[in-house]
């Protein structure tokens, strides 16, 4: 396991468990917390009844970046981060139709549709299902005002599997 992989996901766990609800209710992608995330990644709208950007991979980056890494600006979004990792091979360790591969904590992952990043949290708690194995994740933009059953929390942890993703992808200097 990486020791910087694993100082990212703690301080993903971290924002998790903080007191914000990632979605104000009235404005979308917005709370205190997100403006930090979009701040960051200077995407932060010029007022407060402005809707912020999707941030799922803000979230990343500033994870990453906490720990003086600088992730290029393609891992804001999964379409742009696929095709970051199309032309940077050394970053990816697995692609959809290859076999389940060993993940660690900060892998960056990218949703099957493209529309989603974000980061392993681990895979303490391996299942075989269908001949796919599991792992846990911590997510970023995980609420929506049309999906009240997500609750009000705006970083969780997740349980997808490799039928999820289109990429996996590790920082190159986390091996």
């Amino acid at each position: 396991m990486s020791l910087l992989g694993n100082a990212v996901i703690n301080t993903a766990i971290a924002e998790m468990n903080r007191e914000d609800p990632g979605y104000t209710g009235t404005i979308d992608n917005r709370s205190p917390r997100v403006d930090v995330y979009l701040a960051y990644n200077h995407a932060l709208p010029p007022s407060s009844d402005i809707p912020g950007n999707e941030w799922c991979g803000y979230f990343v980056r500033w994870c990453y970046g906490q720990h003086g890494v600088r992730l290029p600006h393609e891992v804001a979004g999964g379409r742009s981060l696929k095709q970051y990792g199309d032309h940077n091979p050394r970053w990816v360790i697995w692609r959809a139709g290859n076999p389940p591969c060993p993940v660690q904590a900060g892998d960056i992952f990218v949703t099957a549709r493209l529309n989603h990043v974000a980061m392993v949290e681990g895979v303490a708690v391996i299942r075989e299902v269908a001949s796919t194995t599991s792992f846990t994740t911590i997510e970023g933009n995980q609420t929506d005002p049309n999906e009240p059953t997500w609750g009000r929390r705006g970083v969780k942890r997740r349980t997808r599997n490799f039928t999820d993703c289109a990429m996996i992808l590790r920082y190159p200097e986390a091996t």
